[in-house]
């Protein structure tokens, strides 16, 4: 990844996505909510080219990574416990939605 500055139409180093001459890899920070790339984007989120400019510009060039994702989602024994670190929850199959103990564990 290469940074390449920020992504806004106010406070940004640049006001929208370079539409020629870009390579896989240039990465944008959102300071600026709006649409980019064909995708509502909040501040923090990041913008990367995942492939070199070709003829034309495509909203497909670009991925965006979110920044607020709070939490994580594992399936398994028939549910997915999701929620974030405060706050977690176990949703089971049949759609009930149950209270769970979280302890972080170092990595």
């Amino acid at each position: 990844m290469v940074f390449k500055g920020t992504l806004g139409a106010t406070n940004g180093t640049v006001s929208a996505l370079p539409t020629s001459g870009y390579s896989a890899g240039w990465t944008y920070r959102v300071v600026d909510a709006g649409v980019y790339a064909g995708e509502y984007c909040e501040v923090g989120d990041l913008v990367i080219a995942v492939k070199d400019y070709a003829t034309a510009t495509a909203d497909t060039d670009w991925a965006k990574v979110e920044h607020n994702i709070d939490g994580a989602v594992y399936m398994g024994h028939g549910g997915a416990a999701i929620g974030s670190t405060t706050q977690p929850v176990y949703v089971k199959a049949n759609g009930e939605v149950a209270a769970v103990s979280y302890s972080a564990s170092a990595a």
